[in-house]
């Protein structure tokens, strides 16, 4: 019996660097889960693409960094690179929240504090990413698609 090509491409990846830094991530960040999102896919043996990293508990507060940090430690550990289009998330609170104001004004107070997408961009670079000269998005909306090559080369076992 063989696997549909998809499942064998999940398998496959699962045992390359890249699988092997999203489960060492996924092992790191589990007690830090409940502070901060992060959504990591494989989409090579050798590459992460970091789809996104927020925070529905509070912004400012160093939860993103710590986890970006984790997900670099992990991508460093294995050789894998990581790619990531910046962009800001601001929460809908225009609509369905008649019955829940204070849920409406806890999304409305992070929003306050979400960065925007230069900022974010320029958070990014702090942490070793480089604009890769792709964009993603429509024209004039277009945002840089940033790259960060691995600082080792050492795969761990």
């Amino acid at each position: 019996m063989s696997l549909p090509s998809e499942a064998r491409e999940t398998a496959s990846l699962a045992e390359s660097p890249a699988g092997k830094a999203l489960a060492q991530f996924a092992k790191a960040h589990r007690k830090h889960a409940h502070l901060v999102h992060v959504t990591l896919r494989a989409v090579n043996p050798t590459l992460i693409n970091v789809d996104g990293i927020w925070s529905d508990v509070a912004r400012a507060r160093g939860h993103g960094r710590s986890a970006m940090e984790r997900v670099i430690a992990a991508a460093d550990a294995f050789g894998v690179s990581l790619k990531l289009t910046p962009y800001r998330l601001l929460y809908e609170t225009d609509w369905g929240f008649e019955s829940e104001p204070e849920e409406a004004r806890r999304l409305d107070a992070l929003n306050a504090n979400a960065l925007t997408t230069e900022q974010l961009e320029a958070w990014y670079v702090r942490l070793g990413f480089v604009r890769s000269g792709q964009f993603d998005g429509p024209g004039d909306n277009a945002t840089p698609v940033l790259h960060r090559m691995p600082r080792t080369t050492t795969l761990q076992a």
